[in-house]
């Protein structure tokens, strides 16, 4: 079955609240069809208030589910905010003092069944705190979606490509510089061919081109 681009809602969060914080998620560009997606968050506090209580929220798409996470999710709630949807709940990991960040690294599984290949898959995540360091951010048991007791929040969303293979190409020399010399300086290049796990594709043809300067020796 051919899987469609699902966007989950996001959750409630201040336009600017204090701390002004900031979340950057960094999620995989592109995945192996049948592999595993990495993720991060980063909650950055760039002022000058201190934040406590510092708790997060991931909202994912029908058809994807939590691999693994450090820290691990506090709650997990299936079907919220709705029905195939998941929300990793993690509340209250950490204070963020000015200048500080703090970090949540997982990965995700997608179903084959659900996508195919050439289809991709997004999710919102949020990040919340308080100025008073007795309070803990809300979130609704049922749906997940913060509900209150935070005073700044910041929310952050990012997509992900499933492909049937990728190809990475290396170079072993010390920031990847070669001495001038013709014949006298000589670099292996190494290119890596990793296929896809539930549908392999075979005949492959590599191009590659060598840019002037170079010659190609065997």
């Amino acid at each position: 079955m051919v899987g469609t681009l699902l966007v989950p809602p996001l959750p409630t969060a201040l336009a600017a609240g204090t701390p002004d914080i900031s979340l950057a998620k960094d999620m995989a560009s592109e995945t192996l069809f049948g592999g595993t997606t990495s993720v991060t968050l980063t909650a950055t506090n760039s002022t000058a208030d201190n934040g406590y209580n510092l708790s997060f929220n991931d909202v994912l798409p029908v058809g994807v589910s939590l691999n693994s996470a450090s820290p691990a999710p506090s709650q997990i709630i299936n079907n919220a905010p709705a029905a195939g949807q998941t929300t990793l709940i993690w509340e209250n990991v950490s204070d963020l003092p000015p200048g500080s960040s703090f970090t949540i690294t997982y990965s995700l599984d997608h179903s084959t069944a659900t996508y195919a290949v050439g289809d991709s898959f997004a999710n919102s995540a949020g990040a919340y705190l308080n100025t008073d360091p007795r309070t803990v951010p809300d979130f609704d048991p049922v749906t997940g979606v913060a509900t209150g007791d935070f005073t700044g929040s910041d929310t952050a969303s990012s997509s992900t490509s499933l492909i049937p293979f990728e190809i990475t190409k290396t170079e072993p020399n010390t920031e990847s510089e070669l001495l001038r010399g013709l014949h006298d300086n000589q670099t292996l290049y190494t290119l890596t061919i990793q296929n896809n796990f539930v549908n392999p594709t075979t005949g492959f043809v590599v191009e590659d081109y060598l840019p002037a300067g170079l010659e190609f020796l065997a």
